[in-house]
């Protein structure tokens, strides 16, 4: 199991776990609102991290180990999208199901 399918398994599990929990529509909303802003954040990293690394020549030591930590942000960023796509589900399907219930 790589890194990401392990964070991505992680979150799937505790999002389950939090639901035993009887997350209402509000508290997923506001799951949802904290991967966007860590999300957001990490993708600023990635970018200031790219920009820095533009100023070191190719295959130097600060540049291979700046590429080296460039690859695990991206890789976090992936885990942290997968974890925003399956709170984006759980809050469309609270939705949905609040709709169907006042109708």
């Amino acid at each position: 199991m790589s890194y990401n399918e392990f964070n991505v398994s992680a979150g799937a599990q505790s999002l389950a776990a939090a639901r035993n929990n009887v997350m209402d529509l509000s508290d997923e909303e506001q799951v949802l609102a904290a991967a966007n802003r860590h999300v957001d954040d990490a993708r600023r990293r990635i970018g200031a991290l790219t920009q820095h690394l533009e100023r070191y020549p190719a295959g130097g030591p600060p540049a291979a180990e700046g590429e080296a930590l460039l690859g695990l942000l991206q890789q976090g960023l992936e885990a942290m999208l997968a974890h925003r796509d399956a709170v984006e589900r759980e809050v469309k399907r609270l939705r949905d199901a609040e709709r169907s219930s006042s109708s």
